[in-house]
């Protein structure tokens, strides 16, 4: 009997040891207790076939501002438990190591993001539900009543003909790629392609909408044009049918003038942009709503200096200086201060690219004045530096300082220094002078036995990108961007090693790398750039192949 009630004692003490070691992997939020990443996906979906519930994970990052605030406003609070209650709750940290998988699995980049997953482990939907209790039970609810991206993607292989099922679908698509959503706006429009019809006028202007972001997002002023001019045939037309007045959904409230002069600063006709810009003007009796209207100014002022308007553009920031004074507080410095930093980048681009170094340094130190004000110190160094490298504004302040600090810096540090010192040297034509520092931080070995292996391959990868920022592309480039790669390979390694391969005129090298570079990149915006990039070297792989 005392044997029995040993073994009784010892299952009793292993059972608690488990149930406490699945009580390690769960955190509290407030007075709720949610699963982390520490627990595998299968582990979860075991626990949501139990309960018979969905998964709702919150993929979050402790950097991240907002996910701060929706942790502390609404997982916090003791009503929250509504919302608990119909659901497994899976709180991904996105700094701790075990989240990869989970990041990678759902390919998640932005933060915080919300999904649930059924208990079978199918991902159902993402979600954008109003910060509140209510909002997140009314998205739990939708959600299992089938008004999710899977349901409704399952419907819609019924309904192929279904132009509101396709709308849906797309306002769902949040985080894919603008192409998916296109190809779905375009294939509700085939089937009915008239301007007057409501349904057809919402994919249309979500089409011109997507059109332009995807354009500006272009970094190449070539490829920004070469978009521009393939995609107007489908742009325009959306402009003329509905502009200036008739935009109801995504283009309303003179977000089209936004667009179109952007699109037509583009192609290179300024004095189009230009005339769009006085129509916006004299339909506001040239009076400007800032919070509204800010946005069109960087796209004005391009197209107002371009045509030789340089005093009208210079009054109408003062114009628009004096506006924001008027709303500006430090509850909105967000919303403010990076606009206005949009504003100045159109004077310093076009004085830069005139190289009239003491205006565009003049508009450059009012960038320096924004970061400032938000209190990022740091960023002024940052501006500092690129713009010295792109246009050479500062540049002999930035010599100077970096000159100074390279006789005491040390590790990586030192290495920073010297590629930035090397791209401003190549930047003035001395191209002797930043090869030199270049190879000498390739063979700096003291430096490169400090690094961990992760490390180096980030140091040679750096390094090599240097080389083609300033246009220093040889047999020694591709070493050192090989080296980077075999250490680790990487999107960003890879790229790299690609990029070398495109500048050397090896087209055939260059796709087969990035193709590797795209299989491991799971941001949408990395994505789209190498596929731009693949797009760009494959048709010069055909030419050359001919």
């Amino acid at each position: 009997m005392r044997k029995t009630n040993i073994i009784i004692l010892l299952l009793f003490v292993f059972a608690l040891v488990l149930w406490s070691g699945e009580k390690a992997k769960t955190i509290k939020i407030g007075s709720i207790s949610w699963y982390t990443e520490q627990n595998s996906f299968d582990e979860i979906i075991g626990i949501a076939k139990k309960e018979n519930k969905p998964v709702m994970i919150v993929f979050s990052a402790t950097w991240c501002k907002p996910c701060r605030e929706v942790k502390k406003k609404v997982f916090s609070g003791s009503d929250f438990q509504q919302a608990a209650d119909k659901v497994v709750l899976l709180y991904i940290e996105q700094t701790d190591p075990k989240a990869g998988a989970y990041l990678k699995q759902s390919r998640v980049n932005v933060f915080p993001t919300f999904k649930i997953f059924s208990k079978e482990g199918i991902d159902l939907d993402t979600g954008f539900p109003h910060w509140s209790v209510k909002g997140f039970l009314k998205w739990i609810d939708d959600v299992q009543a089938g008004n999710n991206l899977y349901a409704l993607t399952q419907r819609l292989e019924k309904e192929p003909r279904n132009r509101e099922l396709m709308l849906k679908i797309e306002s769902k698509l949040r985080y894919a790629g603008r192409t998916e959503k296109l190809d779905l706006l375009r294939r509700a429009i085939k089937v009915k392609p008239d301007f007057n019809d409501p349904l057809a006028q919402r994919a249309y202007e979500k089409i011109a909408a997507y059109l332009y972001r995807e354009m500006s997002e272009r970094q190449e002023a070539d490829e920004k044009k070469a978009y521009a001019r393939k995609f107007s045939r489908e742009f325009l037309p959306v402009m003329n049918a509905y502009y200036p007045g008739k935009f109801r959904y995504m283009l309303k409230d003179d977000r089209a003038v936004e667009c179109i002069t952007a699109w037509y600063n583009v192609l290179g006709q300024y004095e189009k942009a230009r005339s769009y810009f006085a129509g916006f003007l004299k339909r506001n009796k040239n009076d400007i709503e800032v919070k509204y209207h800010i946005d069109i100014f960087p796209h004005a002022f391009t197209a107002l200096l371009h045509t030789g308007r340089e005093k009208e553009a210079e009054q109408w920031l003062a114009k628009l200086h004096e506006r924001v004074l008027d709303v500006i507080s430090d509850k909105n410095l967000w919303f403010y201060s990076p606009r206005l930093i949009d504003v100045y980048e159109a004077f310093i681009r076009y004085y830069g690219e005139k190289e009239q170094v003491k205006k565009g340094e003049r508009y450059a130190a009012l960038v320096f004045n924004e970061a400032l004000k938000q209190k990022r110190e740091r960023m002024v160094e940052y501006y500092k530096i690129g713009y010295a490298k792109e246009y050479l504004f500062f540049a002999a302040e930035v010599i100077e300082q970096h000159e100074k600090e390279l006789k005491t810096a040390k590790g990586e540090r030192f290495a920073e220094l010297t590629r930035n010192l090397s791209a401003v040297y190549s930047r003035q034509g001395k191209k002797t002078k930043a090869k030199k520092l270049l190879y000498g931080l390739y063979e700096n070995k003291t430096l490169i036995e400090s690094l961990t292996m992760q490390q180096r391959s980030g140091y040679f990868e750096a390094i090599a990108a240097t080389m083609l920022e300033a246009k220093i592309v040889e047999k020694k480039t591709l070493e050192i961007a090989e080296k980077a790669v075999r250490i680790e390979s990487n999107e960003r390694t890879l790229d790299t090693l690609a990029s070398v391969y495109a500048a050397l005129g090896n087209y055939a090298a260059a796709v087969k790398y990035e193709k590797q570079a795209l299989k491991m990149a799971y941001s949408s915006y990395v994505t789209g750039m190498l596929k731009r990039k693949l797009e760009k070297w494959q048709k010069a792989s055909g030419v050359r192949s001919r």
